[in-house]
């Protein structure tokens, strides 16, 4: 085998030599500082991530407010649509307060909404149960809607009884948000 041959031992020291010196001078001038950047680049970018994550773990996100549009706080129901007057009023119900308390999970928010309010029977309204079809919209900063929904309340009114307050709560009221920033 030529490889085994001492006459060429010399010639293939030298060139093992030269291939080696050539390859540790590319890695070390070469390769391995870009290596080194892009891994310092890396460390960096995770370091500046994990401080922002601190950050926002630590800044409660409020919960949107629950509002109902101005026209829907009153909500009168008529014996006839045709005539909508004091006569064939069946029942006036009024939303007084609305108040939602959440808590945040990615994108997706999950809470109580609390309703109060009262229903008044009219002359063609009798005891027994009321639904009370509601339109909820949940509110970031006061102006900007992130989600609406309607909800039904079952309202008992007592045999013999014209007014009725009435407290429900909404359990796992939940929606989805494109985001949780302002």
């Amino acid at each position: 085998m030529p490889q085994l041959d001492f006459l060429t031992f010399p010639s293939q020291i030298i060139w093992l030599f030269i291939t080696f010196t050539a390859l540790y001078i590319v890695m070390a001038k070469i390769a391995l500082p870009k290596l080194a950047n892009a891994i310092e680049l890396r460390r960096d970018i995770i370091a500046r991530d994990l401080e922002e994550a601190e950050h926002f773990k630590d800044e409660v996100i409020p919960c949107p407010n629950a509002m109902i549009l101005a026209d829907a706080v009153s909500l009168n129901e008529f014996s006839s649509y045709a005539s909508p007057d004091e006569s064939d009023l069946i029942h006036k119900a009024r939303i007084e307060t609305i108040t939602y308390e959440c808590s945040y999970e990615d994108l997706q928010v999950k809470g109580n909404l609390y309703i109060s309010g009262s229903v008044a029977l009219g002359q063609k309204g009798a005891s027994g149960s009321k639904n009370l079809p509601i339109f909820v919209a949940l509110v970031k900063n006061n102006t900007d809607v992130t989600n609406r929904k309607f909800i039904n309340i079952k309202a008992d009114m007592p045999e013999g009884g014209t007014l009725l307050r009435f407290d429900h709560v909404v359990k796992d009221f939940e929606f989805y948000v494109d985001s949780v920033e302002d």
